[in-house]
């Protein structure tokens, strides 16, 4: 089945950016790829090379998912529900959205 991606936009609260650079890049993202369905992810902080930029996030995070996306949410929701850490360095709101593929990759064929 092809890959979808969970994307999930954040900020850290002001004064606690560097807690929650650690918290997300060393415990945050292995946690997640544990769950059921989330095999690997990334984060990204928002350049300043901008073409028409999206929102006010400075960072973001990209999930891959394989197999039902719907079972790796359900998954996530438990695992919340259950006692998966969240900082309180994390500033609310968080936009997370899930997609999936409606193409193949694209790619320069040269």
């Amino acid at each position: 089945m092809a890959t979808s991606i969970f994307i999930v936009h954040t900020n850290p609260v002001e004064g606690r950016e560097s807690e929650f650079n650690e918290w997300y890049s060393e415990r945050h993202l292995r946690d997640v790829v544990a769950i059921p369905g989330f095999v690997r992810a990334r984060r990204y902080h928002r350049s300043d090379a901008q073409f028409a930029p999206l929102s006010d996030f400075e960072y973001v995070a990209i999930y891959e998912i394989e197999g039902n996306p719907a079972e790796a949410m359900r998954s996530l929701r438990h695992a919340l529900k259950a006692g998966l850490e969240v900082s309180s360095s994390m500033a609310q709101p968080v936009y997370a959205t899930v997609y999936e593929p409606i193409t193949e990759w694209v790619a320069d064929p040269a």
